[in-house]
């Protein structure tokens, strides 16, 4: 069970951060065509998680996650990654996961990334907001909880650790897989290597699914 702790800024930081939400934009999530998938791209957002429940209240039948996300409000992302795991779902990466959205992906039952799909991992931080020490290993905590409950490797863990928010850690998609962070790897044309394929071919006819991988 994913658990998460809220860090509360102070009232002048909180302005910051929201001043830095309006700037940066935020996320779309839509339901894919065939009913059966969500997409979460762009920025994760306060209003976020809201709009992600919903979406999955109102389609039951949802099995994958698109999760193609610049990152952003770390306890919209722990939120919506309690809800993935919560329904058993699967997580799909088609272009690019970093940040915050890697909570999303770790929390999909199979997690899979399309070759040559980016995925980069931080320390975690709050733009435009200075934050205690033991405010950002609380803030860590959500990762390193997620990588070790996949498996990973703790001097990996730590390594992603020490990145500060102006740099990134994209390990090869390979990497990901012998650290259980994805599950597998498809190509261009839906082979792959240690992965369950299972819920690819359900998601979509062969058609939808040429459309949405390419």
């Amino acid at each position: 069970v994913i658990t998460y702790s809220w860090v509360i800024p102070r009232s002048a930081d909180a302005i910051s951060v929201f001043n830095d939400d309006v700037q940066m934009g935020t996320s779309t999530i839509e339901l894919l065509p065939w009913g059966t998938a969500i997409e979460v791209e762009g920025r994760i957002s306060p209003s976020s998680y809201k709009r992600f429940q919903a979406l999955l209240d109102a389609n039951p039948k949802v099995r994958v996650i698109y999760v193609n996300t610049t990152g952003g409000r770390m306890q919209e992302a722990l939120k919506m990654a309690e809800a993935i795991q919560k329904r058993g779902l699967d997580t799909y990466v088609s272009r690019r996961c970093i940040s915050a959205g890697v909570l999303l992906l770790g929390a999909g039952k199979s997690r899979v990334a399309r070759d040559g799909a980016v995925i980069g991992l931080h320390g975690a931080y709050m733009s435009g907001v200075t934050v205690a020490d033991e405010d950002r290993e609380t803030l860590n905590s959500a990762f390193v909880n997620c990588l070790r409950r996949l498996g990973a490797d703790d001097s990996f863990i730590k390594k992603a650790m020490k990145v500060g928010p102006a740099d990134m850690l994209t390990p090869s998609l390979g990497e990901l897989v012998r650290q259980h962070l994805l599950t597998g790897v498809v190509d261009h044309w839906g082979a792959g290597y240690g992965a369950d394929l299972k819920f690819l071919a359900e998601s979509a006819t062969e058609d939808q699914w040429r459309k949405a991988f390419l």
